[in-house]
């Protein structure tokens, strides 16, 4: 089973780095991929996200041309998913640690 996380960023800096770290530090458990979905951003939410995740291959950054908001973020992540199942998350969330393997197992 594959978990697609969609990530809604909008000028979410101060968020960022924790809330993907949570996610990011799970992944070993884990069969997922991340979307990022940069609804373009005015402020550095994209490069901070980048800090955290680097070049690993469970996250993917994917661009709007124009701000269309949260829910065409959202769904514009639905529509790059390719996982079984799919779990929304918000820039200020921070996951509990063991948090995606409990979700997965069920």
């Amino acid at each position: 089973m594959t978990l697609s996380i969609i990530l809604p960023v909008y000028n979410v800096a101060s968020f960022i780095g924790p809330c993907l770290a949570s996610v990011f530090n799970q992944l070993a458990d884990v069969n997922a991929e991340v979307i990022l979905v940069d609804d373009c951003c005015t402020d550095d939410s994209i490069a901070q996200a980048t800090k955290v995740i680097g070049q690993d291959p469970h996250f993917r950054i994917v661009r709007h041309g124009q701000n269309r908001g949260l829910s065409a973020a959202r769904n514009t992540g639905i529509a790059s998913a390719t996982g079984d199942y799919v779990l929304f998350i918000d820039s200020d969330d921070v996951l509990a640690d063991g948090c995606l393997a409990t979700l997965v197992s069920l």
